[in-house]
């Protein structure tokens, strides 16, 4: 703005020089006479009231006095156009001052705000050391737990290869005992068919017990007479002869392994208290064993056939053997002997009241 006042105020001057300079360009010089010469110039004033001096300038040299006012004129109007720069100056001068002040302040008020955002950056870094640092102890501890997990993990792998090794060890064990154990069974199952073979052996040879012929048999209960018959069960007959003939009806041949099982089992039983088995005829299926006067029990107990009760003594002995048979029966070797069909009709007594199982 202040450029603008200065070069208007030059422009004007300019302006100014050029109208007098056009205004008083030399003319043509008149001759004068010496005596017009020494007339006093008047101050006239003008129609606009100027106080400009009104010069006549028929009594003076043209040549000389109007060249020097001119001169006079472009002096002031330079000193004035002087005066001006000088102010325009000043101003300029002025300007650029509180230019200059408002820039510093500007720039102190940027400062001062720079200062204030390096603080809060600062704030801001230390903040995020904080939490680095704590992101690092977080890394650090999982770091620490992973290490402890992963030992954790070698010592679980290790225990499990232990457990596997001791069931790969148990399975071979395992697997050993039951070859063993397939092998005593094969074993035993050999001993039996051994066994076996030779208790069809022995229903041949047996020493044991003696072996009838039919026809002894037949001999023995009069052609099987209805007379010798004392008694009838399921299986079959019984006959009294000096023994007692138990024929048994073999028509199948599940009963005829059961006949011989049987024989086998009785022909091996030695005790006071279990009914001797005497002999047997095979082919026909009798079974000859000592014979008990005294009969059954059940014929004391029902007083059948006009027996009298026995007597309490006599009462708690049966007892006591009868508990001492079946005893004997189920602690036999090798395999107990399960009887299956205790009762009085099965316990017989001899001449003497001493009880035995039939």
């Amino acid at each position: 703005m202040h450029q603008l006042v200065g070069t208007r105020s030059a422009t004007t001057s300019e302006s100014r020089l050029g109208a007098l300079s056009l205004g008083y360009s030399q003319p043509k010089r008149p001759q004068i006479s010496k005596v017009a010469s020494a007339i006093d110039p008047k101050i006239v004033r003008r129609r606009g009231k100027s106080d400009i001096p009104h010069l006549n300038y028929s009594d003076f040299d043209i040549t000389t006095e109007p060249q020097s006012s001119l001169d006079n004129i472009i002096r002031q109007e330079r000193g004035s156009d002087s005066e001006t720069s000088g102010k325009s100056k000043e101003v300029e001068i002025e300007a650029e001052v509180e230019h200059l002040k408002k820039e510093l302040e500007n720039t102190v008020v940027k400062y001062k705000q720079a200062c204030q955002e390096l603080f809060s950056t600062h704030n801001k870094v230390q903040v995020l050391l904080s939490e680095c640092t704590k992101d690092a102890r977080r890394v650090n501890n999982a770091v620490e737990k992973e290490e402890l997990q992963r030992k954790i993990a070698a010592l679980e792998k290790e225990r499990h290869m232990k457990e596997v090794k001791e069931v790969e060890a148990a399975k071979d064990l395992l697997a050993r005992e039951f070859c063993e154990r397939q092998m005593v069974e094969t074993n035993a199952l050999k001993t039996y068919l051994e066994k076996k073979k030779v208790t069809y052996q022995l229903l041949e040879t047996d020493q044991q017990y003696r072996k009838y012929t039919i026809g002894e048999i037949v001999t023995a209960t009069d052609g099987f007479s209805p007379e010798k018959a004392i008694g009838k069960g399921g299986y079959g007959k019984l006959y009294r002869t000096p023994a007692a003939v138990k024929v048994l009806r073999l028509d199948t041949s599940e009963k005829k392994q059961e006949f011989l099982k049987k024989v086998e089992v009785l022909s091996q039983l030695r005790h006071p208290h279990v009914v001797l088995l005497l002999g047997a005829c095979p082919e026909n299926g009798c079974l000859v064993y000592e014979y008990l006067e005294n009969g059954s029990l059940q014929e004391y107990i029902f007083h059948q056939k006009n027996k009298p009760p026995l007597p309490w003594f006599i009462r708690f002995r049966v007892i006591f053997e009868v508990a001492c048979g079946l005893a004997f029966l189920h602690s036999s070797k090798p395999e107990p002997i399960i009887h299956g069909d205790i009762k009085p009709e099965n316990i017989l007594l001899n001449r003497n009241h001493v009880s035995k199982i039939a």
